[in-house]
């Protein structure tokens, strides 16, 4: 990371690189936000890098996109406290499917998914017993059963996190306090 300025206080605080089995900058970066770390980048460009197909990031199963996707969501957890919170998941598709499957890894209690398509409305992700799919309407009684309940957004079709994180607003929601884009 040639063009990060920080602190070594800060680096510190909150132990540096770890031994991760997902990329160790960006855990380190996500570590850093929920320190409270303020981050930005300058305008311009502060640095050439020559691309290379034998990268480690290119070639390592520690940067595979499955590998981020951990990443992110264990931080998302301990972030927003989600183990000791009922999660609804928007989206069945298989960015949903893919997130559900880590979130319960990370022992979140996802109790409900929710999805617009309703050819997969009243069946169940995550195994037979699983978590049951809802129509989209059902989002907001859903996510009002408990005050503590978290709206978790795992939906890969391309642009279409401005729209729903308008929607969010519009249906009530905070996002970072009881509802999240996470993919």
């Amino acid at each position: 990371n040639p063009t990060v300025r920080l602190h070594r206080s800060k680096l510190e605080e909150v132990g540096g690189y770890h031994k991760v089995e997902w990329p160790e900058d960006y855990d380190l970066w996500l570590r850093l936000h929920g320190a409270g770390a303020r981050m930005g980048k300058p305008p311009g460009i502060l640095h050439f890098w020559r691309e290379h197909g034998a990268r480690l990031s290119r070639t390592h199963g520690d940067y595979t996109l499955q590998a981020i996707r951990r990443c992110r969501l264990h931080h998302l957890v301990e972030h927003m406290n989600l183990k000791q919170r009922p999660v609804v998941m928007v989206g069945a598709g298989f960015e949903g499917k893919a997130a559900g499957r880590v979130l319960i890894e990370e022992g979140v209690h996802i109790v409900a998914h929710v999805d617009a398509d309703p050819r997969k409305v009243g069946g169940r992700l995550m195994g037979e017993g699983g978590v049951r799919v809802f129509a989209a309407s059902q989002l907001v009684p859903l996510a009002r059963q408990s005050p503590d309940t978290v709206v978790v957004v795992a939906i890969g079709t391309a642009g279409a996190r401005p729209g729903l994180r308008e929607e969010l607003r519009a249906l009530g929601f905070t996002e970072g306090l009881n509802a999240v884009v996470a993919a």
